[in-house]
């Protein structure tokens, strides 16, 4: 319950507590406690302990000036990023039929959320299309994104972020649109991708190991992604573990089945594919007896004393 005796004695109660919530969106429904249908103008209220009686009430239209929330102190979390520097070896740049500046990354294999550009150059005005392909083929490169860099006289520091906002990918390449300008002095390549975290309930005297790098898999389902809360406020109040150096799997399979969907999937498969080679071959069999049948038959010679003279 809200209300305000203000313009009559110091009384008012205007501030609603909630239980903690996350919902995204809230309602407000307010409606008059009291009424007075008689038109006395005189209003009853009694909250705990305090009885008002207000005599001489001015009615009118329930106004509400604005509405305020608050809520417990705001921990501020900044997002944690992973970059990785791509080396100048693996970077070949060459320039196109259109004058435009071509930047190999190679075999990257790498999320493109963020991308951060070294110039040289002074001032400039320039877009970048990020291009990937899943093998480096000329018919398989596909354009992905496509945003601006610059360095206009007054700013303190260059723009020179992309935000692609892709996933894992596997080869690379920035085109540069120079127009009628010169080339731009690009010195380096940084990509960028949120971190991401493991989290699990590790049991006592147990190794754990974690597999990898199978673009087949999907993501598992745990109870885990409920039963912990956002990363922001419990992630520095969990114990972390550091990862050894990722070593190849000697009984990997690429030809493994992975779940029981796949296994189906691969016996229909392999089930088509000899029904084919079976109608493949009763067709072919069939149309050479077909040729054998068309074919006129030689009659043989009459044998000697018949028909013909000994």
């Amino acid at each position: 319950m809200v209300f305000d005796f203000s313009s009559r004695v110091n009384l008012r109660r205007t501030t609603i507590a909630f239980p903690p919530t996350q919902a995204a969106f809230w309602r407000l429904s307010m409606g008059a406690a009291s009424e007075d249908p008689a038109g006395t103008g005189s209003v009853h209220l009694q909250y705990k302990d305090l009885k008002l009686d207000v005599t001489n009430l001015q009615t009118g239209a329930f106004k509400v000036e604005s509405v305020r929330g608050r809520t417990g102190q705001e921990r501020k979390y900044e997002a944690q990023y992973d970059h990785y520097q791509v080396p100048a070896a693996e970077m070949r740049l060459e320039t196109d039929a259109e004058a435009r500046t071509v930047v190999h990354l190679g075999r990257v294999n790498l999320p493109l959320e963020r991308l951060r550009l070294t110039i040289d150059s002074p001032y400039y005005y320039r877009r970048v299309e990020v291009w990937t392909a899943e093998e480096d083929q000329p018919g398989l490169w596909q354009c992905r994104y496509g945003g601006f860099v610059y360095h206009i006289p007054g700013m303190p520091a260059p723009e020179t972020l992309l935000v692609p906002g892709l996933g894992r990918q596997r080869w690379v390449k920035l085109v540069i649109d120079n127009g009628d300008n010169p080339p731009l002095a690009l010195t380096g390549v940084e990509l960028g991708w949120l971190r991401r975290e493991l989290f699990f309930l590790p049991a006592a005297g147990r190794s754990y190991a974690l597999y990898a790098g199978n673009p087949r898999v999907t993501a598992p389902s745990y109870d885990t992604a409920h039963l912990i809360p956002y990363r922001a406020a419990t992630a520095d109040q969990l114990p972390a573990l550091s990862v050894a150096e990722p070593v190849a799997n000697p009984t990997y399979d690429a030809k493994a089945v992975l779940n029981p969907a796949e296994a189906r999937a691969r016996q229909q498969r392999y089930l088509f594919t000899g029904l084919a080679v079976l109608i493949a071959l009763l067709l072919a069999g069939w149309l050479v007896k077909l040729v054998c049948a068309g074919q006129p038959q030689a009659k043989e010679p009459p044998p000697p004393g018949e028909g013909g003279v000994a």
